[in-house]
């Protein structure tokens, strides 16, 4: 049966190959993240793919067991989204890489050259670090701590329990810039996790208001949770305030500033500072070294939504009514705009325009994103919008 299944997957990946389509790759560890990308290599025992993150961006090179695939669907379409995008950064066609697929000892010898690489096993742990040695039977790894400095540990993995290994991925690089800007010492701010003398302490306890109003003056790492039920918490930096809205700019999974997020403060629930907590410290480091600390003040008023929708232009932005479904929202660009609803002209996934604007009741929007990784890819991938059409009150 697992045969079987080993040569249906591998067809599939051929294919994929061959026609440079995008590839989405379940595996078969349970929870085991799927990958998505192109693939670039296929060997006897290992698959290498060009992968693509959640804002269709480059994200490096991913080296799946091929044993341990599960299913392979592929975008027939060779023109989807993800390709227009691509073409539109000039980052088209993928990136190969120069690896020796057939076994372990090919491998080894690609990740020795990386300055940082990621690995997982098959109890589901993933371990950052460096290559210390590699070779057919073991990975030793100098490892980064979820604090974002190295450790002095050495870690022995054997090859037989590695099941995927990333190599040039975001977070990971991340995570390297971290390490690396910690060996400089400590940095004010409380960055590398212990509190500079010259950082006000943030409030153990006050009003939500209050705790907002600290984390904008003194631009603090926080986690925004918010009492409407399944809404994301959002990591990241109060850059604005206003009566009625906050703007916060996004940290996002590799530890990159990912656009703005404007939320009710009046579904603000908890204000939870980070820089002196989990993994707080390796996002300050990692920003601190990219440059990207602090983030830009919100140019624009927050008492209500109407400053910031303008200022948006023609900018593609994401809508959101969580209290009515927490798991959707809308992106395109504001078409019109009165005291009570908001017009959108609307993208679809596929980066496909939609013919009439959607009107939303200005009341049940709870959440605008703009300037994030997606929506600058849907607006690559779409194209300019279309003129204005007829509102849709659908």
């Amino acid at each position: 049966m697992r045969q079987a299944r080993v040569r249906e997957v591998r067809a599939d990946l051929d294919r994929a190959h061959r026609l440079q389509l995008v590839t989405h790759i379940r595996r078969s560890a349970p929870d085991a993240p799927s990958v998505r990308g192109f693939i670039v290599g296929i060997g006897r025992k290992w698959v290498a793919v060009a992968t693509l993150n959640d804002r269709d961006e480059p994200d490096g090179h991913s080296l799946l067991r091929l044993r341990d695939l599960l299913a392979v669907t592929i975008d027939p379409d060779p023109d989807c989204l993800e390709v227009r995008v691509l073409k539109a950064r000039g980052a088209w066609p993928p990136r190969g890489l120069q690896v020796n697929l057939d076994n372990f000892t090919g491998i080894a010898e690609a990740i020795s050259t990386a300055p940082v690489i990621s690995v997982g096993r098959a109890d589901g742990t993933y371990r950052v670090g460096s290559v210390v040695l590699a070779d057919g039977d073991q990975v030793l790894l100098r490892l980064i701590g979820r604090r974002g400095a190295w450790l002095r540990r050495i870690r022995v993995i054997r090859a037989d329990e590695i099941v995927r290994l990333n190599i040039g991925g975001r977070f990971d690089e991340s995570n390297l810039l971290a390490a690396n800007s910690a060996l400089a010492g400590p940095v004010s701010g409380g960055s590398d996790g212990q509190v500079s003398p010259a950082r006000e302490d943030p409030p153990e306890r006050g009003s939500v208001g209050a705790r907002l109003a600290f984390a904008h003056e003194h631009t603090e790492l926080v986690t925004v949770i918010r009492r409407i039920p399944g809404a994301d918490r959002l990591q990241g930096f109060v850059v604005g305030l206003g009566s009625e809205w906050a703007a916060i700019e996004v940290v996002a999974d590799d530890l990159a500033l990912d656009g703005i997020a404007l939320v009710r403060v009046a579904d603000v629930k908890r204000v939870r500072f980070d820089a002196d907590r989990g993994d707080g410290p390796l996002v300050m480091r990692a920003l601190r070294a990219r440059g990207e600390f602090p983030p830009p003040v919100f140019p624009v008023g927050l008492d209500d939504l109407e400053a910031p929708l303008r200022a948006a232009e023609d900018q593609m932005i994401a809508v959101h009514r969580e209290w009515f479904s927490p798991d959707l929202c809308w992106i395109g660009v504001v078409r019109t705009l009165d005291r009570d609803r908001l017009g959108l002209l609307q993208v679809d996934p596929g980066g496909i325009w939609s013919v009439h604007q959607r009107l939303f009741d200005r009341a049940a929007i709870t959440r605008v994103d703009f300037g994030g990784g997606y929506e600058r890819a849907l607006q690559l991938g779409a194209g300019a919008p279309p003129d204005q059409q007829p509102w849709d009150a659908s």
